[in-house]
Order: structure tokens, then sequence, then C-alpha cells
């Protein structure tokens, strides 16, 4: 068998590119052998080493580099290595290179799923991920149900040591059996909060699990269970109602016990749902940019996003709602919250509001979502104002949308004589007048 004729240095300077084009016009290389599978590629760009071997009976090609960065010398240098690599390992340099990279890779993995393996972690990862697709205030409410409710009891642990009984005896379940830390009373179950948990942990474990964060999700192994807690919850609890004081003189004591209130925003807040017998998470969730408090019309524009039947409403305020707002914003200070929560960044939540009603004694017998049973009663009873009109400030759906459409238009300036009268008799009955209120007309 013949032996290759191998290449001198001073061939190897001297060597050019024959001119040979393939049928289609393509430049050809021309191939110089130096022996041992080492060819010299030269084309109209550059000469260059390549090193054709033999692997599992596969022939490889292996690049050492372009001449004359790498002379002829270097050249059989770096082949002899891959040969005796290549024997050894049975890789060649790419092969080599591309395992490095995939091992650095996996590396790089790794450091990042170290970083996310708790709850907490992988949830907040999650949500970063979400908040780009969501209003800003639907994904503060998706991370602020997990920091309250299950980072308390699962942030802190690895996502592969959750089991279900973890998510259904650690979170869910004391959000449907809950007590007052303070008295040990037994609160009303947040079900609907509970399913919105659950429904987030599942959304974290499947981003978690998409990501080779974990290996199993625990979520779909609690929905039977879950699914049955809440069955027997609802079946427990008795039929909610939301308690009102509806006698003059009983409201009107009420009034003057919660003008007695110590904490000043909760008063104030207490005094503006009355005022506008609006639903307490209206008033929670209420920023300053919805009112209009100058001129002779001040107003308060409820988005639909906000409203229970998701269509805006318009709350025209009586002289003494906006005093009460003015209060309010000398309170809040820059926060774009009416009424802020602890902390600002939140707004007031709805327990703080019936505790203070708990603690002035109206447990049982004044709810916040009571005072538009005392607006929707008293304005029955005590005024000639239209039904229709008391319907439409309560923001009630309207089935008809003809009637829906009137209701939220030629009713707006009854309800704004409405909400002064019933502002007026709300100050009336406070300041004493007992059952001797009389009827009063509109305006």
């Amino acid at each position: 068998m013949a032996v290759a004729k191998r290449l001198s240095d001073k061939q190897v300077a001297a060597l050019k590119w024959s001119g040979r084009m393939s049928g289609s016009g393509k430049p050809v290389a021309d191939v110089h052998p130096d022996g041992n599978g080492l060819v010299l590629s030269l084309t109209p760009a550059a000469k260059s080493w390549i090193l054709r071997i033999f692997i599992d009976g596969k022939e490889r090609r292996v690049g050492l580099g372009g001449y004359p960065e790498v002379g002829l010398k270097k050249a059989r240098e770096k082949a002899e290595q891959e040969r005796v690599a290549a024997r050894s390992t049975g890789q060649t340099q790419a092969d080599r290179k591309r395992a490095d990279r995939e091992a650095q890779a996996q590396a790089a993995a790794a450091a990042e799923r170290a970083k996310v393996s708790t709850f907490e972690a992988a949830a907040r990862a999650w949500h970063e991920a979400e908040e780009r697709r969501l209003t800003t205030k639907h994904a503060a409410q998706l991370l602020a149900t997990l920091e309250q409710h299950a980072f308390p009891a699962i942030g802190a642990m690895e996502l592969s040591a959750i089991r279900p009984a973890h998510i259904l005896d650690n979170v869910l379940g004391p959000m449907l059996h809950r007590k007052d830390p303070e008295t040990g009373e037994q609160l009303p179950p947040l079900v609907e909060t509970a399913s919105r948990v659950f429904q987030r942990i599942g959304a974290v474990f499947a981003y978690a699990n998409l990501r080779e964060l974990c290996e199993t999700n625990p979520v779909p192994a609690c929905k039977r269970e879950f699914v049955s807690a809440k069955k027997q919850v609802a079946k427990s609890r008795p039929k909610e109602h939301h308690p009102a004081l509806l006698l003059p003189k009983a409201i009107g004591a009420m009034l003057r016990d919660v003008a007695s209130c110590p904490s000043a925003s909760t008063r104030l807040a207490l005094q503006l749902i009355a005022y506008t017998a609006v639903r307490s998470g209206e008033l929670r969730g209420a920023t300053w940019g919805e009112f209009t408090l100058d001129g002779d019309e001040p107003t308060w524009d409820i988005p639909a996003e906000r409203m229970k039947a998701r269509r805006a409403h318009v709350v025209p305020l009586s002289t003494q709602a906006v005093a009460t707002l003015r209060e309010l914003k000398k309170l809040a200070a820059d926060n774009d919250f009416v009424v802020p929560g602890r902390g600002g960044e939140r707004p007031v939540s709805d327990m703080t509001l019936s505790m203070a009603l708990r603690r002035l004694g109206y447990e049982d017998r004044q709810s916040v979502h009571g005072f538009r049973s005392i607006f929707s009663t008293l304005m029955r009873e005590q005024s000639t104002f239209r039904p229709a009109a008391i319907e439409a400030q309560l923001a009630h759906a309207v089935k008809d949308q003809t009637e829906a459409a009137y209701s939220r238009g030629q009713y707006l300036e009854e309800r704004r004589k409405m909400m002064q009268a019933f502002a007026d008799l709300l100050d009336r009955l406070r300041d004493g007048a007992g059952d001797n209120v009389g009827e009063f007309k509109k305006a």
C-alpha cells in the first residue's frame, strides 16, 4: 500500500488554489495529504488543516486551524493529540467541546434550580413570569394571596418535599376552618380565597415541573379531598346573611359608636361606606384617581373590573362623603389607596373593618355589608324616592339592558339628591333624632 508523500514547509507555503469550480459554479477545495489522515485544504479564501479520523467505523473531520497561524509542525502535533485522545476517549475535539458546553449548561441549570428549590422562590419566579401579561392590580393580588396563606406554611419547604397533606392540612385547612387568633372564635371560612390559592399553588408547581425544578406535582392528588372539604364546609355553615340594624334609634346609637372608633382611618372608612352604600370591596380597593371632589357634582367613578356585576358604577357624593374623603386624604398622604392597610402597600382588609364593628359590640347585629341594608330600608320606608333609583344606587344587576342604561343615566340626578338626603338623615340619627325622623321627600 502506497504511503502518502508528506508535505514540506516550503511546499505548504507555495501551494495555491487550483481554481477548480463545480458544475454549479462554486469553488472546489484542493486537498493535499500529509499522511495519517492530516490534509491541507485550499480554497480561494484560506488554507486550513483538517484531520480525517475514524471513530467506531465512521469518518469524522476535525478542524485543526488555519495556515499560517498553525504551521506544518504544529498541525502534525495537534493531529497526533487528536488521534491519541480519540483512541482513549472515543471522542473528537468537537465532541469534547460539545460535551463541555452541555456540562456547563447542566451545571448552570442545576445552580438555577438550587436558587428556586423552595416553594416561595419558585412562586416568586412564576409570578415574575406571569406579571408581564397581567394588570398591576391582578399581579399584586396573585402574589398577595400566596404571601398571606401559602408562604407561612410551605414557603420555606423544598418543592420535592411538599406532599398533598402539607397543602391540604397546612394551607387550605386553616382557610376553611378559621379562628380568631385572639379569642379562638370561629370565623367565616375563606372558601373562594382557598380555591384561588389552590389554583395558584397548582400553577407554581406546573411552572416548576416544566423547568425541571421538581419531578412531581402534589396538587392533582389534593383535588378530590379539597372539593369534598369545601362541600362539608358549605353544609355546616348557616345560611349567609349580613346583619344590619334597621330601627332608626339603634342606627343612631351605632353611628355614634362608630364616631368613637379609636382608629381614624377605620372610623372614616366605615362612615364613608355608610354615606355611599357601596360594597366593602369597592371602598377597600378605591384609589384617589376614581374621585372628583371639586365642583358642584362630586362623584366617585368605580371601574367595571372592581364591581360585582362588572359594570362601571357612578356614585354621587354628598357633602358629608366629600368631607370624609378629604379627611382620609390627609391620612393617606401620598398613598394611592383611599384607605391603605398596615404598611401602605395594600388596601385595608375587610377583616379590619369587620373587627372594628365587633369590638364596638355589634357582632351579629351590624356587618359592614349591612350598611347597604340600612340605606335600602330607610330609603324605602322613609322617603318617596323611586325604588328603581334606589336599586341603581346599590348597583344591583338589572336584567333588562334598556332599563340598565336608564338606571345609570336618567337616575343619576335623582340619586344625587337622594344621597344628600340620606346623608342628612344619618347625621340626624347620629345626633339623637331617634324615632322622630319623620318622612322626607325628594328635594
